[in-house]
């Protein structure tokens, strides 16, 4: 997970396929390239070092830093907790997603059983450590795989009044993927997520989390999606909450767009009905993600320092912010 994620360890060409990817679809090749490499860069790296704490962190200690450095706004997600139906929480792979998971496995612990449904690790590798990491936080958390017998569960779970932590915007070739509108684009989208919500009638909240300077991150929490009436044809109904939580990540991504690890595959993953013109220099971004990288602090480079205390990375956070 932390290759995908942080992408300190993947090929200058992969990084400048992110920032490229943000830049085509948001259609803002006017701003200077440089910079919104370094956007990516930043977001990528903030988001690693968080992890990586969280990763070799006690129980305790990582309950306290989640406790001093979430900062949240919107909707109180503990008022899922006294609603009788069940709610999905959806996150897509942005910015501090992982450690966003733990603090919902924290967040749950003590009240509505919480549901984290994620890819085996057999089929993606990145994602192993993933339930290990989740086990040790939190006790009141049960983890699925989008297989047949983990789709009944979570359905049950749903109906039950419990609660499901997901990610909509995961990927992989199939014959249930939606085309949705997407940035002038038609993207090929999963259609869990609103299945979910349709088949046990509960709603979908949207979340996002931002890593911020000072070594935290921001937890944003959106107005609920809710899916059709009974009377509304389910593949209609699955169409239309699809489309919505598509049109609900486009105005967060305008906002903010630099967090999204998978703007690279942006156009692979989609078609373009809307054609902005132009075309993206992605050698001028791939020299200055060079350039980034070659001069980042050692830590940044994936070394054994990552695992420092987190008073020794807010130091390092500070010293290559000031460089």
């Amino acid at each position: 997970m932390l290759s995908r994620l942080s992408m300190l360890d993947g090929s200058a060409h992969r990084k400048a396929d992110l920032a490229a990817g943000v830049i085509h679809a948001l259609g803002i090749g006017g701003r200077s390239r440089p910079a919104i490499a370094r956007e990516v860069f930043m977001s990528l790296w903030r988001s690693h070092l968080i992890l990586q704490y969280i990763n070799g962190a006690s129980k305790e200690s990582i309950w306290s830093f989640l406790d001093a450095n979430v900062h949240v706004t919107g909707p109180d997600l503990r008022e899922l907790e006294k609603r009788p139906q069940g709610a999905i929480i959806a996150t897509p792979h942005y910015g501090a997603f992982l450690p966003l998971c733990v603090y919902l496995i924290q967040l749950f612990d003590q009240g509505r059983k919480l549901h984290v449904m994620f890819n085996d690790p057999a089929k993606t590798p990145s994602n192993r450590g993933h339930e290990d990491l989740f086990r040790r936080v939190g006790h009141n958390a049960e983890f699925h795989y989008p297989d047949r017998r983990g789709i009944i569960a979570v359905i049950k779970a749903l109906k039950r009044g419990e609660i499901l932590a997901i990610m909509p915007d995961v990927y992989f070739q199939s014959e249930t993927l939606l085309s949705v509108p997407f940035f002038d684009r038609l993207l090929r989208m999963m259609p869990g997520t609103a299945y979910f919500a349709c088949k046990a009638g509960v709603p979908i909240v949207p979340i996002y989390s931002c890593p911020r300077r000072d070594f935290g991150f921001d937890l944003e929490v959106q107005p609920h999606l809710q899916p059709g009436g009974e009377d509304e044809d389910e593949d209609l109904a699955v169409y239309r909450l699809s489309c919505d939580y598509a049109a609900n990540m486009e105005r967060r991504f305008t906002r903010d767009p630099f967090h999204w690890i998978y703007w690279d595959n942006l156009m692979s993953r989609s078609t373009a009905f809307v054609d902005r013109g132009g075309r993206t220099d992605i050698g001028v971004l791939q020299q200055e993600l060079h350039r980034l990288f070659a001069s980042a602090a050692p830590m940044v480079r994936g070394q054994p320092a990552l695992c420092q205390s987190y008073e020794q990375l807010q130091a390092a956070i500070a010293a290559q912010e000031a460089a």
